[in-house]
């Protein structure tokens, strides 16, 4: 006589509390089987990218290569100095290429390329033609030092804004003397280098009439070993500011100011003093701009922190000056003015030699919003999505070490890991990010390829309504029209809970003709095993593949739940022998 055994279906019970959201995700996908929008080049360890729309221009090892993205055409430029690679060879040197550092759209016609030069910097004029031309400066040279590093080793930050290019690299090859400076119509203006000491800038953003430097530098005056020797900081200049007069600040920023940004939970004793990555979230009003921000610390945890604008063009505004308790000058130091050339003597004796704030500026809801030992983030990206009844929630895509990317939803401080999503053809540092917003697209690229996909991925959450809004994802909604989750429409009939993933929003009828969905999809899952009392079956593994990852998954025999082996992505349920009691459904 044989006896049937049959594994008809898995059953799950969920637990929202199964995990922690701010370093668990929910769910993870795998995007590495996209061949549409992906370019592989050669091996390029420093790039640099430049967006624009469809096409991405990335610099590389003497070339930078033109990618549209839609198509995968490529195009290969190369940017030679053969003189300087040769002479560079003899002297035995290191890097003896161009490593491309810069790409800056200067108008609709030319685009700034600069690169290492085997350690003579240079710059040139890339045409939409593909031609170069050699930039020459204020002293007839070429264009090259103080704008781009030596070595790739060597951090280059850039920003090309109203007609001025705005950079921060060494002046020197052994990577003494890191300045930040401006440079138009051949003059430049810079840091007086005890206002900054050996910084590592991350990025440079301009807002209204102001540049903001966002950047890590050594702490001064600490000899406790115990004490982290970074501090982040945020700086600012104005963009109208061409330096002092002859006889004080000549060629030096005359509205100079920095404060310290301070991401930190006391109560744990955790301070991240080491900025990796900025991105701003612009509003229509400046006040309500925020700055997201990545810190590290010397544990290798990472945490992301909040800022508004607001508060901390307030801080520049009103904060006194640190080690300083006298009357500060009627002229506000870093008061912006149409010429800073007749700004006030006093002024900018006292801004030479008080250039930083005495009140640091702390983060909204005085806390970071996510704080990670699992993952080390080192890019981030953040996306605004104005919902329903015009609530306001922000989607953060985290670049972790490892080349994977986190999908985080913010609502009111508080946050929850939608997805994690692996993206590249092989694990690896991503090197940058740019988000899209009016396309909804995410590109990234790492040393061999660059990558292009849609920032909503609604099919990914099953065509259920519970599913949908458990996600708890912006760029998604349960249609109840359709019947399908399908990219957020703020005038369509849309079901969402982003601040709770309440499924209980999807009515009674919506809940069964999930259910009824569902059943194909486990019917899949279904099969049937003959084995004949005489033969005694071998151990087997029943496997039940996850979904979600904050849930609990079990098995159920005959009413009975039994608790399985959890691994990565399944639920094992291992059955080493079989007797009477066993055959059945499960």
């Amino acid at each position: 006589m044989v006896i049937p055994l049959v594994l008809l279906g898995i059953f799950w019970q969920c637990s929202s509390a199964a995990s922690s959201a701010a370093s668990s995700a929910r769910l993870r996908w795998d995007l590495t089987d996209h061949k549409d929008n992906r370019v592989k080049f050669g091996r390029e360890d420093y790039a640099v990218t430049l967006h624009e729309g469809n096409t991405v221009y990335i610099g590389g090892t003497n070339s930078v290569y033109k990618i549209n993205i839609v198509n995968s055409s490529k195009v290969k430029i190369p940017v030679v100095d053969q003189k300087a690679i040769d002479d560079c060879n003899k002297d035995q040197l290191e890097y003896c290429e161009n490593i491309i550092t810069v790409l800056q759209r200067l108008d609709e016609n030319k685009i700034l390329v600069c690169g290492t030069n085997a350690q003579i910097p240079k710059c040139w004029h890339l045409a939409k033609d593909g031609s170069l031309s050699v930039i020459i400066n204020g002293f007839n040279l070429p264009l090259g030092r103080g704008v781009s590093g030596y070595t790739p080793k060597q951090r280059t930050t850039s920003l090309y804004a109203d007609r001025r290019l705005y950079s921060a690299v060494p002046l020197y090859r052994n990577g003494d003397q890191i300045v930040f400076q401006g440079y138009k119509d051949k003059k430049r203006v810079r840091t007086q280098d005890k206002w900054i000491q050996e910084p590592i800038f991350t990025n440079f953003v301009q807002s209204d009439d102001l540049i903001f430097m966002f950047f890590r530098e050594k702490r001064v005056g600490t000899k406790n070993w115990e004490v982290d020797p970074w501090i982040s900081r945020i700086a600012r200049v104005c963009k109208a500011d061409k330096g002092g007069s002859e006889s004080d600040l000549f060629n030096k920023w005359t509205t100079f100011l920095k404060a310290r940004l301070v991401c930190s939970l006391p109560s744990q004793n955790l301070h991240f003093n080491r900025l990796e990555d900025v991105f701003i979230d612009k509003s229509s009003t400046s006040s309500e701009t925020r700055v997201y921000g990545i810190f590290s610390n010397s544990w290798n945890s990472t945490a992301v922190c909040v800022y508004s604008i607001g508060d901390i063009l307030n801080v520049f505004k009103n904060s006194n000056f640190k080690g300083f308790t006298g009357k500060i000058p009627d002229h506000r130091p870093g008061t912006c003015v149409a010429d800073s050339q007749r700004v006030p003597r006093d002024t900018l004796i006292f801004i030479s030699e008080h250039a930083e704030m005495e009140q640091p500026i702390n983060p909204i809801g005085g806390k970071p919003i996510i704080i990670s030992k699992q993952h080390y983030f080192k890019k981030i990206v953040v996306d605004r999505i104005v919902g329903k009844a015009g609530l306001i929630s922000h989607v953060l895509y985290l670049a972790t070490e490892n080349g994977k990317i986190q999908k985080v939803v913010e609502i009111n401080e508080s946050t929850f890991v939608i997805s994690e999503i692996k993206v590249l053809s092989k694990p690896g540092p991503i090197l940058s990010m740019f988000l899209d917003s009016q396309t909804k697209h995410l590109y990234i690229n790492s040393a061999e390829e660059l990558v292009q996909f849609p920032m909503p991925q609604c099919f990914r959450h099953t065509n259920t309504c519970e599913n949908c809004v458990m996600a708890r994802d912006p760029d998604c909604g349960w249609n109840s029209i359709r019947k399908q989750c399908e990219t957020f429409d703020p005038k369509g009939a849309i079901i969402q809970d982003l601040q709770h993933g309440n499924h209980q929003r999807c009515n009674i009828r919506e809940a069964i003709l999930g259910f009824a969905r569902q059943g194909p999809e486990l019917r899949k899952e279904t099969q049937q095993i003959n084995i004949s009392r005489d033969t005694k079956p071998p151990p087997m593994s029943l496997p039940c593949r996850k979904y979600s990852y904050h849930a609990e998954y079990s098995w159920k025999h005959k009413d009975q739940m039994l608790p399985c082996s959890s691994t990565r992505d399944d639920c094992l349920l291992l059955i080493e022998r079989f007797s009477e009691p066993d055959y059945g459904f499960f």
